[in-house]
């Protein structure tokens, strides 16, 4: 963990030790979880942060993009193969989802 050595007004430390004491914490714990609060990842970053998690337990499943992208006829013979393998895929279908 690395530590942040960070000067503050006299007035905020008081606010922040006080708030810190009303909560049961210390100033650390109250000031590193308000700095985590305000300061947000952006969507790309939290999900390469994520995919490198699931890659280093190795549970991150790669889709698998089409080599090629589906003529009308392939898809909507693809679509209707997948008739009758149950309701719910037919009521799928049906739906056009």
């Amino acid at each position: 963990m690395r530590q942040l050595l960070l000067r503050v007004p006299d007035d905020l430390h008081a606010r922040l030790a006080a708030r810190a004491q009303e909560r049961g914490q210390s100033v650390n714990a109250l000031a590193t979880e308000l700095l985590d609060h305000l300061i947000e990842e952006d969507p790309a970053s939290v999900r390469r942060r994520l995919r490198a998690k699931a890659h280093q337990l190795g549970v991150l499943a790669e889709p698998h993009a089409p080599r090629r992208k589906l003529s009308r006829v392939e898809r909507q013979t693809a679509l209707d193969s997948a008739r009758g393998l149950g309701e719910v895929v037919d009521a799928i279908l049906e739906d056009g989802r």
